[in-house]
């Protein structure tokens, strides 16, 4: 989301259990089989560098509540997180005592662990901030997701919310993750509505992905069946043949069912009609 500096990557606003607005900032870094070291956050510039996080924080902060153009956030700051979302493990000497349980970062997790500073495991960083004069706001509100689940791990977490949602049999879960990932990509880079807009059903992302699956299972199964008719060889009369364009042509819809998957319960009713009606095949 532009303006929102270092933490424009993800930006996710929501209503929290004590109806309060909430808001988490998020910075996105795949670093394959690298380890986040003292020595980065510390640096005054790169991917990692608290100094230019910090630039952002207050840059953020500013538009709560702000009358000005451009990016306006309701709420509250001290309602927000600000959050490096990484697959990469942290350096021992980074590593805390304090865990973090049961609290909102759980919402954001996919495995891996959160790192949240404090002045007596972290020492080193505050000493380094400390002329900053919000650095002790900033690091009361700054996460550090790491040991996440990268691109293939997240394909997993998104397949199993994605089947709690909707009930899906494991059948239906790869067709209907394609489906939901291409839709939320098209929406992500194309479209400028939100989704929470209820007053259209057409942009509900779980209500296309059903939509989009019921629609490619008919096809499936009805290529099946078609498939499985070919086999079968069956030659009709010419006389045959007329007779079922007379029953079928009045009617938008003639629908054969029988329970089960095979073609051949419909497919013999429908020839025991014909010789009922005189006809041969």
């Amino acid at each position: 989301m532009k303006g929102l500096g270092a933490f424009d990557d993800v930006f996710v606003e929501y209503i929290d259990e004590n109806c309060e607005m909430s808001h988490n900032f998020m910075q996105l870094k795949s670093k394959t089989k690298q380890r986040l070291t003292m020595q980065q956050l510390l640096a005054g510039k790169g991917d990692f560098s608290l100094r230019k996080y910090y630039q952002s924080y207050v840059q953020i902060e500013e538009k709560f509540n702000c009358s000005e153009e451009g990016v306006k956030l309701d709420g509250r700051i001290d309602e927000s997180l600000f959050i490096i979302y990484t697959n990469a493990d942290i350096g021992q000497e980074l590593k805390s005592n304090e865990v973090l349980e049961g609290s909102e970062e759980e919402l954001l997790k996919t495995g891996g662990f959160v790192l949240q500073f404090n002045e007596e495991d972290h020492k080193a960083i505050y000493e380094h901030l400390q002329e900053l004069p919000k650095h002790r706001e900033f690091l009361s509100r700054f996460r550090i997701f790491y040991s996440q689940a990268d691109e293939k791990g997240m394909d997993w977490h998104i397949k199993r919310e994605l089947q709690q949602s909707m009930k899906l049999p494991d059948s239906e879960l790869d067709l209907a993750y394609v489906s939901y990932r291409d839709f939320i990509k098209d929406w992500w880079q194309n479209c400028n509505y939100f989704l929470q807009d209820k007053n259209c059903k057409e942009i509900d992302p779980l209500r296309k992905t059903s939509e989009n699956v019921r629609t490619t299972l008919v096809v499936k199964i009805l290529d099946q069946r078609k498939s499985e008719l070919d086999e079968l060889r069956i030659k009709y009369k010419q006389s045959v043949i007329a007779d079922m364009k007379q029953l079928i042509e009045p009617h938008k819809a003639v629908l054969l069912f029988a329970p089960g998957r095979s073609t051949t319960p419909p497919l013999l009713r429908f020839t025991r009609c014909c010789v009922l009606q005189n006809t041969a095949y």
